[in-house]
């Protein structure tokens, strides 16, 4: 299973390092993050990321030392962040969120320039998940999810490669994963994706995080669980967010799929999503999670030796086998139209 708990994805502290501050920026860039600001001082490495990412130099943590304004030292960490292209810009996100009632991490500066926007954002001391925290967890992305009329400007979805060209590189992604996964059949999971994505990109559709994912998730100095790395959040069918996270959440927890899939909606419904029926709306997310998760194919098989592609492969192959025994996909022998009057 993928990396999930902070025992895993928490950052690191490490022997103190003195550097340069990041990105260019300067202290009166940082001075609104620096309560009772008196001055510049000296920044520091004080703490390793980790996860699947910790090698990004687009991100870095960094510990400031400086004096207030009675003379007194203080020292305060950041998490720095910059972004070159401009339709993932995320500060506009995170206000916009943050103003709406989704937990995200606290946005504290932002330095934006014509080349790239440097945003700065609270310090998480942790980062991922215990199997207590699911329900949080499906909580937060319930209220992310309920938010309606999100300005399309500020949500901005990166330009995607054409349907077409895309199908090839999936069947390509799929010929290269049954070398090591037999029970991929290249040809007739190509057909069944297409299909099921005809449907995919008619069904209801909402604010999404994009990439949620215990590693996207982090508790406050305070403690409270919040949302992070906004740089994919856009509009989409409206349970991209909870496909991309269930099975991980029921392989942590022990829970059934469908019992957290029925707390998800519970939140949802809180949140002022609607009321909805997890039996109803099952086979919709299960169309959903095998869109989601064909499409991280061509990207999980340049990842030498990940444990997320043995993870995905029995994924699909699941949810393939039951929306088959559903006559909801239409590899079956049905036209997509029919696929989506099913869904």
């Amino acid at each position: 299973m993928a990396e999930v708990s902070p025992a895993e994805l928490s950052p690191l502290p490490v022997p103190a390092r003195s550097v340069s501050l990041p990105y260019q920026l300067t202290w009166a860039d940082l001075a609104p993050c620096l309560p009772s600001y008196g001055g510049p001082g000296s920044a520091w490495t004080t703490y390793s990321k980790r996860g699947r990412h910790q090698g990004s130099d687009r991100n870095t943590i960094v510990t400031l030392h400086y004096r207030d304004t009675d003379g007194e030292p203080r020292q305060r960490t950041l998490f720095v962040k910059e972004i070159a292209d401009r339709s993932s810009r995320e500060a506009a996100r995170y206000r916009y969120l943050s103003e709406h009632g989704v937990p995200v991490a606290r946005l504290l500066a932002t330095v934006d320039r014509a080349e790239s926007e440097v945003i700065v954002l609270e310090f998480l001391p942790t980062i991922g998940i215990d199997p207590g925290d699911a329900d949080e967890l499906l909580a937060a992305a319930g209220k992310l999810n309920a938010v309606t009329d999100a300005p399309a400007e500020v949500f901005t979805a990166r330009p995607g490669m054409d349907q077409a060209s895309f199908d090839a590189v999936v069947l390509d992604a799929l010929t290269r994963l049954q070398l090591s996964f037999p029970v991929v059949e290249p040809a007739r999971w190509a057909t069944s994706y297409r299909r099921g994505a005809d449907a995919y990109r008619e069904l209801p559709r909402t604010l999404t995080h994009g990439e949620l994912a215990p590693q996207q998730v982090g508790r406050t100095p305070e403690g409270a669980l919040v949302l992070f790395d906004l740089e994919t959040a856009a509009e989409r069918p409206r349970f991209a967010d909870v496909a991309n996270v269930l099975r991980t959440l029921a392989l942590h927890t022990g829970r059934a799929e469908p019992e957290l899939f029925a707390t998800y909606l519970q939140h949802l419904r809180q949140a002022g999503g609607g009321a909805l029926d997890p039996g109803k709306v099952w086979a919709e997310l299960l169309t959903t999670r095998l869109v989601v998760m064909v499409e991280a194919l061509p990207w999980l098989v340049t990842l030498e030796g990940d444990s997320r592609s043995a993870a995905c492969v029995q994924t699909i192959s699941d949810d393939l086998a039951h929306l088959s025994s559903v006559s909801r996909l239409p590899h079956c022998g049905r036209h997509p139209s029919t696929t989506r009057s099913a869904l």
